[in-house]
């Protein structure tokens, strides 16, 4: 038992002691348009934080000595250089591009796209498709990964599927991050000069995130009115449901932009339109107790 507690002993002083002579404790501001596919920094068990999708939040880890360690520095080079990105430090994406040889095809090469375009730094954008990133590249899997399943059989699975219970959410949670390009981190930030120069970059209006989420689903919920005209005017589908069987439609009552709804009914779509839950735009409206927003929508409808 003595030696038992001696050796426990050892190891938290080896412990603290390489902490103290090794250590390198930054605080690393992840930003938005990460989307939750950063995983923790190895520490000495220290707990570590990334930015989701609306907050941003410090990430605190301390770098030991020997193969922990190492990982960890790798972590926090990362950390810097979606910072980077976020901040639009061109000279420093071109020294860590160069330095660690970026496989254009690579998930890093796509967070480093999306961060840019998810906070309008579109010399960032252009510089890294430069270097060869798809313009249209996902993280993770998207929509088109699920082709041919009908839309009311994956609503479906995603609330019966025994995997959301066993992950603890894990199987939603992709649903909500998954399948991002940078064309849609732009819509749905509203920065409309990185919307137009990804779509001169030949950025796909269609595509899909893996819960089925367009571009234009973004833009509508942004409120955007000329961010929407542009993604209308490259070709975007009007009609595409997401996951949930909602359209563009249904998104713009986020945005509440009057002017985004009305042009979304004059190009066809119908406020009285049911979702995969029997819900439609003008339900969701009197269940808010809208009732000026239901007026006008009505009287816009009339009029089409």
């Amino acid at each position: 038992m003595v030696k038992f507690q001696r050796k426990k002993y050892y190891w938290v002083l080896l412990v603290l002691v390489s902490s103290f002579l090794c250590k390198c404790t930054t605080g690393v501001v992840f930003p938005r348009g990460t989307e939750g596919a950063l995983t923790k920094c190895s520490g000495n068990g220290v707990p570590s934080y990334f930015l989701d999708d609306n907050s941003e939040k410090r990430m605190e880890c301390i770098c030991t000595i020997g193969f922990v360690g190492e990982q960890c520095r790798k972590q926090q080079d990362l950390g810097e250089v979606l910072n980077s990105a976020r901040d639009g430090d061109e000279k420093a994406i071109k020294s860590y591009w160069h330095k660690k040889s970026i496989d254009p095809n690579s998930d890093i090469a796509g967070k480093i796209l999306r961060i840019a375009a998810s906070n309008n730094k579109y010399r960032i954008v252009e510089l890294v498709i430069g270097f060869g990133v798809d313009v249209n590249i996902v993280n993770g899997a998207s929509w088109d990964d699920y082709e041919g399943l009908h839309l009311e059989n994956i609503v479906i699975a995603s609330e019966t599927d025994g995997e959301v219970t066993r992950d603890g959410g894990a199987w939603e949670k992709r649903l909500k991050e998954e399948g991002l390009t940078a064309l849609m981190m732009a819509c749905k930030y509203g920065h409309k000069t990185t919307v137009e120069m990804l779509l001169g970059k030949g950025a796909l209006v269609n595509k899909r995130s893996l819960n089925g989420r367009s571009a234009l689903m973004f833009a509508a919920a942004s409120g955007n009115e000329k961010i929407l005209d542009l993604i209308v005017n490259e070709g975007a589908n009007v009609f595409d449901r997401d996951l949930n069987g909602d359209t563009a439609l249904m998104y713009s009552i986020t945005g509440r932009n009057r002017r985004v709804i009305e042009m979304l009914i004059s190009l066809g779509d119908d406020p009285d339109r049911k979702n995969a839950y029997g819900i439609s735009l003008m339900d969701f409206i009197e269940e808010q107790g809208d009732v000026e927003l239901k007026e006008y929508v009505s009287s816009v409808k009339k009029r089409e």
